[in-house]
């Protein structure tokens, strides 16, 4: 029987209980006895069956709600012991855990980040995550309240996956992996969980490998220099006739030993931004000069692929404070990867405009474009997409990484867009300069 039949046999039952008593005063009206004693027998046997039926039903459905509530609280029992066996897996892990509210407020905290921060977990439960301790970037750059990760996944549901911070707990600074996510219900955001590590280990890691390449860059320097010098006096003939074939093999050598150069002194101004030792030395100069001049030194590239090349720029671009070397040197990289990797007749467009604070510089060809999967990697230290692998043997992939890191300590900002048509490099610089 389903539920809704017991209840109508319950009824039923009450129903011929209301029944009896009707017949009872109607029956006190009949005036032949035995008429209304055989009435009175025929109702109040039918009434009692009828009633008989409710009782059975009632207790059926006590039954099933008595089933339903053990059910219930089998229920719940597996649940609390679901969220106990979650609460203590979390708690476990290597990686410290901390779960807010919608407003921030921590409601779980496990052991890992208690050791982390050194805080116990009852200081850390109802209060708000982000008044107890500090974010700042790798570039020691304090991160405004609004700006920080969990408020973003907060306020706008945005994670934030795997970023390298800074954090910072009474005067304590701790370089860490940060990953945050909303916990979203039912459309609406009820929460976040940040996860962080601890990576000090990794940066003293990396401290290292960045002395090691520097005191090894360094030591190769003086024999390359020497190489080069020796070269050069070879080819002039200062050791007397070189006829043509050494000439040729003589070239070889020295534009090996020039790509040896570069690839030193890109490695040493990799070591210097990883420890943060990276100079700068801004002077005021024109950002223009230094397209022109860059231009002047590829013209022969140009010329060789039958390329054209076009240059424009507003009337309103200030003179910019940076350095002067340094942006040459993200120029030339942007413009020679733009030359190198356009196909012959392809076209290339610098432009140079005011944007707001700003003065930007846009690079764009009719080259082979860099695949999407790629995309995500292209200033990554060392990388090289495998289109350009195929076309291009020589390259260091460091180019573009340098370029980055120049770029972002002179407080501007670096980005691509491509396609199967053509790729479009934007750099900026703040027209006011570095500090």
């Amino acid at each position: 029987m389903f539920r809704h039949d017991r209840l109508l046999l319950f009824l039923f039952g009450i129903v011929g209980v209301l029944v009896v008593i009707l017949f009872s005063v109607s029956t006190s009206l009949i005036a032949d006895e035995h008429l209304r004693t055989v009435l009175f027998f025929a109702v109040t046997t039918t009434t009692t069956y009828c009633f008989l039926l409710g009782l059975i039903a009632f207790g059926m459905l006590r039954r099933e709600f008595s089933s339903q509530h053990d059910k219930i609280e089998e229920e719940k029992k597996q649940l609390l012991i679901q969220v106990a066996k979650g609460t203590a897996i979390i708690s476990s892990i290597a990686e410290s855990v901390i779960v807010t509210d919608a407003k921030g407020i921590v409601t779980f905290v496990n052991d890992q980040a208690c050791k982390l921060l050194g805080i116990e977990q009852d200081e850390w439960l109802g209060r708000d995550y982000l008044e107890l301790c500090e974010l700042f970037t790798e570039n020691k750059e304090r991160i405004d309240r609004e700006k920080r990760p969990l408020s973003k996944a907060l306020l706008h549901a945005k994670s934030t996956s795997s970023s390298q911070y800074i954090l910072v707990r009474k005067k304590k600074k701790i370089p860490i992996a940060l990953s945050v996510a909303p916990v979203i219900v039912k459309k609406k955001v009820v929460g976040a969980v940040q996860i962080m590590r601890d990576i000090t280990k990794e940066k003293a890691v990396d401290t290292m490998k960045s002395e090691f390449i520097s005191l090894a860059s360094h030591q190769l320097r003086t024999p390359l220099t020497a190489i080069s010098w020796i070269c050069e006096m070879l080819l002039d003939g200062d050791y007397g006739t070189v006829v043509k074939a050494q000439k040729e093999q003589l070239k070889q050598i020295a534009a090996s030993n020039q790509r040896m150069i570069r690839l030193v002194s890109a490695l040493l101004d990799i070591s210097r931004i990883e420890s943060g030792r990276l100079h700068l030395d801004p002077s005021a100069f024109q950002l223009s000069a230094i397209i022109s001049d860059v231009l002047k030194d590829l013209q022969s590239q140009v010329e060789k692929k039958n390329l054209k090349v076009r240059f424009s720029r507003t009337v309103d671009i200030p003179t910019i404070l940076a350095d002067e070397k340094m942006i040459r040197q993200v120029v030339l990289n942007l413009i020679s990867n733009a030359i190198k990797y356009t196909p012959e007749q392809g076209k290339i467009l610098i432009k140079l405009s005011s944007q707001g604070s700003f003065v930007q510089c846009t690079i764009e060809d009719t080259g082979v474009g860099i695949p999407l999967a790629d995309q995500d990697r292209v200033f990554d230290k060392f990388y090289r997409g495998n289109n350009i692998l195929v076309k291009d043997t020589d390259g260091t992939g460091l180019g573009l990484y340098l370029a980055k890191a120049i770029i972002r300590s002179s407080r501007g900002k670096i980005w691509f867009k491509s396609a199967q048509s053509g790729t479009t490099f934007y750099f900026t610089l703040p027209k006011q300069g570095e500090l």
